[in-house]
């Protein structure tokens, strides 16, 4: 039995009885499968150029239970709606058998509309204006759409949607403007492609290498550690096209004849047919199709993107289809078989995995390209410092400690309790080495500073030291090593209960200690004064060294505040040796926020 009709959607339904060329076919129907309301229209352009667009098409509005909130989408009817795909549409496939509209839904929502949050849109979310302001731009994007100008010059560039039909999850590439440069002077047409799948994940696969039919290279992307120490590389095939092998209007290829039509003029059952024996194994390969493509439309292309294809099992071994030679008639049967005309063709999601567009959601400045930091200290501020960086994009980085992970430190710490008893720095460098395919993290053994000649060589590469020890042993050593050059010294550490975060930096040959010291000793002793009554936690019972205090959400926000004013060291690094200190400030009503505090007034008006 279906629902009643909420009175919300029966309100936004009488609303478009004033929409000129909206007419309702039928009133709000319940799909149970779908949990969805679905209301049939019909939309009238009137007269249209050509016969890309009809004057008047057949659609369905689907709603959700909770409107004038939740999703909105407009698909067209099965019978009399439209059945080509245009650019601002998802694949229009004619879909489940089970529902009267196809899988078409056309874009309708403002620029702002992702970020999910209603006060930066433009759509309007009352009872009566939601469902009249869809359908206003649904009949707006036919008239685009007849007129062939849903896009226009200067827009972002999108894709076909190419529908996700293959049990592959994912597969991933790295291209960008400088490897676009490189396959500009690649005369190959297609070759092989390596590709490995990644540990734990649920069939993602990397690219990492093409190379021609002959085994030579063409290219191979500069992955992280992880993806680069992978084995058992997996054969594939590659090809590319010189534009976006699509069918007018904006409509991906389904089969493997749409696919040869929209080649125009590449003979893909060539490479497939007669340059598959190295898959000729029984099992499935990977193809991808490579086209340029634009950062906006009409302007240059600036990268490679490859589409991926999980192919079917290729002809192999004793063929028994009558009509076929063993061995000389796998090309015939593959072309007659295999890649048939009207064969579907099982499309992957493929991803861009290249550090700008990886990041695109927040990146560090672009100074951090070319740092190579080394981190001393993977404890509780360290960890969370270097994972943040990790994530917003620096690549090169080396670690140091020698403590092990106890249990007490999970209770502050990036790590887990798999890790448990592991070195807190290979155990870091494993998890941060996880978090991007271009992460090349590694550590050094023992403390600092390091006594193999090759360690203190490799040391002196790094032009940040990033000092998170929070231990004064430490500072003569920084000073005496031999850094052979300039570095960008910083170091990081807390105040009691974490209420503070200390920021010292300079720029030099050297890390001066006694400045360092000036600097941070008026904040130490008032530290001390202002703590005294309070006693430090022990390490158990009985046990007479205390533990520094401070809670996980006091080091995880002030390892975000760090890492904002290391990324203004980067960008501007000081003259002079500088103290940037920020405090937790409280009122009777509790926290309020975080602010950089006065150096001359050694403690402000926080806490």
């Amino acid at each position: 039995m279906s629902p009643a009709l909420p009175e919300p959607l029966l309100q936004g339904r009488r609303a478009l009885d004033a929409v000129s060329g909206a007419q309702i076919l039928a009133d709000w129907q319940f799909f149970e499968e779908h949990r969805r309301w679905a209301l049939s229209l019909r939309l009238k352009i009137g007269a249209a150029p050509g016969d890309i667009v009809p004057p008047e098409s057949d659609w369905f509005v689907l709603a959700e239970p909770i409107y004038p909130w939740g999703a909105i989408k407009f698909h067209p009817a099965k019978s009399g709606g439209i059945d080509k795909t245009f650019q601002h549409q998802s694949n229009n496939a004619v879909g489940d058998a089970d529902r009267p509209w196809r899988d078409g839904d056309i874009c309708l929502d403002s620029s702002v509309h992702s970020l999910r949050r209603q006060d930066w849109d433009v759509e309007p979310y009352g009872t009566h204006d939601r469902l009249r302001w869809r359908t206003l731009r649904a009949l707006e994007w036919l008239r685009l759409a007849a007129k062939n100008v849903l896009v226009r010059e200067g827009d972002p560039f999108e894709l076909p949607a190419f529908p996700a039909d293959a049990p592959i999850s994912a597969v991933a590439f790295d291209e960008g403007a400088s490897s676009y440069s490189v396959w500009q002077s690649v005369s190959a047409q297609a070759g092989m492609v390596e590709l490995v799948e990644l540990p734990g994940a649920t069939k993602v696969y990397v690219i990492k290498s093409f190379k021609t039919m002959n085994g030579l290279e063409v290219y191979s992307p500069e992955w992280g550690r992880v993806i680069r120490e992978l084995a058992d590389a997996q054969r594939g095939l590659w090809f590319r096209l010189p534009s976006v092998p699509v069918l007018p209007p904006w409509q991906a290829p389904a089969t493997w004849g749409e696919l040869q039509q929209a080649c125009r003029g590449f003979d893909l059952l060539s490479v497939l047919c007669d340059g598959a024996p190295t898959i000729r194994d029984g099992e499935h390969h990977v193809a991808v199709v490579g086209f340029p493509i634009p950062e906006k439309v009409g302007g240059p292309m600036v990268r490679m993107h490859w589409q991926a294809i999980e192919l079917p099992i290729v002809s192999h071994g004793t063929i028994s289809a009558r009509g076929f030679r063993p061995k000389k008639g796998y090309a015939v049967r593959d072309r007659r078989l295999v890649f048939a005309p009207k064969q579907a063709i099982p499309w992957a999601d493929s991803q861009c995995w290249n550090p700008q567009e990886r990041t695109a959601r927040g990146r560090l400045d672009d100074r951090f390209d070319k740092v190579n930091l080394l981190l001393l200290g993977a404890g509780a501020l360290g960890s969370p410092v270097a994972e943040l960086l990790v994530r917003a994009g620096l690549r090169h980085l080396t670690i140091v400690d020698d403590d092990n992970l106890e249990c007490g430190n999970l209770s502050r710490h990036v790590l887990d309790m798999e890790d448990l008893g592991r070195n807190k720095a290979e155990a870091l460098a494993s998890r941060l080495n996880s978090l991007s395919p271009h992460a090349e993290v590694g550590t050094l053994p023992g403390r600092f500073p390091p006594k193999d000649a090759d360690d203190v060589d490799l040391v002196a590469v790094h032009n940040l030291v990033l000092d998170c020890t929070a231990d004064d042993s430490v500072l003569p050593f920084l000073e005496s090593f031999p850094w052979g050059g300039t570095k960008l010294f910083v170091s990081l550490s807390l105040g009691f209960f974490g209420q503070r975060l200390y920021c010292f930096c300079c720029d030099g040959d050297t890390f001066p200690t006694a400045m360092f010291r000036e600097l941070v000793r008026p904040w130490l002793v008032q530290d001390r004064e202002r703590y005294a009554d309070h006693p430090l936690p022990r390490d158990g019972v009985g046990c007479w060294h205390p533990l520094f205090p401070a809670r996980a959400d006091d080091v995880s926000m002030f390892a975000a505040v760090a890492v904002k004013q290391l990324e203004s060291f980067v960008r501007d690094p000081p003259t002079e040796p500088v103290l940037a200190v920020f405090e937790q400030i409280a009122t009777d009503r509790g926290f309020i926020g975080v602010k950089h505090v006065d150096t001359a007034d050694a403690g402000g008006n926080g806490l």
